[in-house]
């Protein structure tokens, strides 16, 4: 059964582009598949799993996720009177239907197989990752991860530890670079940025929008906008309660940029 595959990374704008994307009549969000957190949802891949593999004993075992993947997508087809699917995964929960052997830096089992199968995949980026790891902070402060509702954000700037910022820069590009290696060749995928999706306001460019209808097979339904409002002002000054620290821990780098886009 077919699906379309949404990879990215945290804090990368997944949640209001799917809130958007769902209010056309032909598309079901998953929501996030593998987060645990996510078990009160109906669509939940590990509340279903449970109930697969109840008294199974060996049969728990990892080499038979990948089945009761392709069975739990076909219930959902059921369900959602077969529209189309996005099953959204982060980076570092694309492990979870790996065998019991797996190589290091080895491509995740869920790439392969929806690659060998032909299924589109988009991939959301966000180059600049120093706004990542903000968004991140802010949530965690406020202790809200989506919301709709401005009047739940109580924190809107943050303190940057700025050791933790630098470690996660370089991990995270080089967690860029090992994704660019295994769908890069890939010709049903659609890349776009957070920079270009989301206009200052908050809204999704159109274009993009149609493009990404497009590749999921669904024609274009104007007005589809997101209804999750973002956390962490626009502006560093307001954002970084101290940016000086951030500037210079970030001065001479690769990742000087991102202080100015």
């Amino acid at each position: 059964m077919s699906y379309v595959l949404l990879i990215a990374r945290q804090r990368t704008g997944t949640g209001a582009l799917n809130s958007a994307l769902e209010k056309h009549p032909n598309i079901k969000y998953l929501n996030e598949l593998f987060n645990q957190d996510n078990t009160r949802f109906d669509t939940s891949f590990h509340r279903f799993y449970e109930k697969e593999v109840k008294g199974l004993g060996k049969k728990t075992w990892p080499n038979i996720r990948s089945r009761i993947f392709d069975r739990y997508i076909k219930v959902m087809h059921d369900r959602y009177q077969r529209k189309t699917l996005i099953a959204d995964v982060k980076y570092n929960n694309l492990h979870h239907l790996d065998g019991n052997w797996r190589g290091l830096i080895e491509m995740p089992m869920l790439l392969q197989e929806t690659m060998q199968k032909g299924l589109p995949i988009l991939h959301l980026t966000r180059r600049n990752r120093l706004r990542t790891f903000l968004s991140g902070l802010i949530a965690d402060l406020n202790r809200v991860w989506h919301t709709a509702d401005r009047r739940e954000i109580r924190h809107a700037s943050a303190v940057v530890d700025t050791g933790a910022l630098c470690n996660y820069l370089d991990v995270t590009d080089k967690e860029d670079q090992l994704m660019a290696g295994w769908i890069g060749h890939y010709d049903r995928k659609l890349e776009f940025d957070y920079a270009d999706l989301f206009v200052p306001s908050g809204g999704m460019n159109e274009d993009i929008v149609r493009a990404i209808l497009d590749m999921m097979g669904q024609p274009y339904v104007p007005g589809l906008q997101p209804s999750i409002v973002k956390q962490a002002p626009i502006s560093l000054t307001d954002s970084i309660a101290n940016l000086e620290d951030v500037q210079r821990a970030l001065a001479g780098t690769r990742h000087e940029w991102m202080l100015r886009d």
